[in-house]
């Protein structure tokens, strides 16, 4: 199958729900990002979903969602990144963020990515 006769051909959003760290280390996820346009030649919009990491210190105040998941990721060896590293990782991948929205869970954003008009 060629590039250009792809089976996602039509695919013109994708989505990703609570995965995105998953893909990281950052060099990986980096590489993934790059690349989603191979597996889906016509993507015009990638939203993205996913908990970020607080930075936050421990307290009373921080809520215990946020607590548990990065307890839990953190003893799976399972690294996080904070905000400020996906809006950094999108610029280096060749995504363009125009908007991220927080959503009702705890240090939780969708983010609103299109191609970078350079790549193509």
């Amino acid at each position: 199958m060629s590039k250009t006769d792809s089976e996602f051909d039509e695919v013109d959003v994708v989505f990703s729900f609570f995965n995105g760290h998953d893909i990281w280390p950052r060099n990986q996820c980096l590489k993934f990002l790059q690349n989603l346009h191979l597996a889906f030649p016509n993507v015009k919009r990638f939203l993205l979903c996913d908990t970020y990491r607080s930075d936050t210190i421990p307290s009373e105040n921080v809520p215990i969602f946020t607590l548990g998941f990065e307890f839990t990721h953190g003893i799976m060896g399972q690294y996080i990144p904070s905000l400020t590293e996906w809006l950094e990782l999108f610029v280096d991948s060749g995504w363009q963020c125009v908007e991220h929205r927080e959503i009702g869970i705890p240090f939780s954003a969708i983010f609103d990515l299109r191609p970078n008009i350079a790549r193509n």
